[in-house]
């Protein structure tokens, strides 16, 4: 708190015209998780991208009975628009690294250059509903929903390349790196609930209040008084529902596949805990 005072006071110190003082606050209204939503991936191969995208569409009306026979609402699920697979660079070299030790360096008369299949992607959001009320129903509730997913034969595991079988520990570390990234077996699961534009409001109004009492313990250790906002700058920040890039590393960006944008009628979070309507407010008051 008292560095917070320090760089109000530092702003209202170099600004010009009548003296003011400029501070950030964040207003929440925590949420009840209604819905447990998961992210994942499909792919299919093909001679060519016609056949891919044949492949792919067969593939997605079966993983769309499976959701459906899991409790989720087919006009619910998000589907991206396909894209073809694009080859990391750098996630290329990372799995060179990994294999090094463990695989056999071929001879030269022994690579043929061979045609590459084409593979074309999609990424499905969908949601399953909670019924718990408390947050230890609501953990034990989700996390049974996963074990769900994960036997719903949504996700296909990747093939290993010749000469990869017994490299359990490049498997090892490429589990690893999925669950650094928040993935789970190749699901991306968090937490949902309705927003509502009452909870922007009243988080927004908690915003308020805690950046006039920021202003006014700022304007006290300066011997000055408060007078209104001069200007207001918000910021819906929603529940921590912004997928970033990192999170999605494995599936998303090594694939260069877009990732799905956050459901525009609810809030997400990873836990429990983050579940909440947030606005930051950057207000600027007067003082005298």
């Amino acid at each position: 708190m008292m560095l917070a005072w320090m760089a109000a006071l530092m702003v209202a110190a170099v600004q010009d015209g009548p003296s003011t003082v400029t501070v950030s606050a964040a207003g929440k209204v925590e949420k009840t998780a209604t819905a447990l939503q998961f992210t994942f991936q499909l792919s299919a191969k093909g001679d060519d991208v016609a056949k891919a995208m044949e492949a792919l569409q067969e593939r997605q009306k079966s993983v769309m009975e499976n959701l459906k026979k899991l409790g989720a609402v087919e006009k619910d699920v998000v589907v991206t628009v396909p894209v073809l697979e694009k080859k990391d660079p750098n996630q290329q070299r990372m799995v060179r690294q990994m294999r090094g030790s463990n695989r056999l360096k071929k001879k030269k008369e022994e690579d043929k250059p061979e045609k590459e299949p084409v593979v074309v992607m999609v990424s499905l959001t969908a949601r399953l509903p909670l019924q718990g009320k408390e947050k230890a129903a609501l953990f034990v509730e989700s996390e049974q929903l996963k074990e769900k997913i994960k036997a719903a034969k949504l996700v296909e595991k990747e093939k290993k390349e010749a000469g990869e079988e017994g490299d359990e520990e490049e498997t090892m570390r490429m589990q690893q790196m999925q669950e650094q990234q928040g993935m789970e077996d190749g699901f991306y699961f968090q937490f949902w609930a309705p927003s509502d534009p009452k909870d922007v409001d009243a988080a927004a109004a908690k915003a308020m209040e805690n950046a006039k009492t920021l202003a006014q313990a700022g304007a006290r250790a300066s011997g000055k008084s408060l007078t209104g906002p001069t200007g207001i700058e918000m910021n819906e920040a929603g529940g921590n529902s912004d997928m970033s890039q990192q999170e999605y590393y494995y599936y998303y960006q090594r694939r260069a596949l877009a990732q799905p944008s956050p459901s525009s009628t609810g809030i997400v979070s990873m836990s429990l805990d983050g579940l909440a309507a947030t606005v930051m407010l950057k207000v600027t008051f007067g003082l005298k």
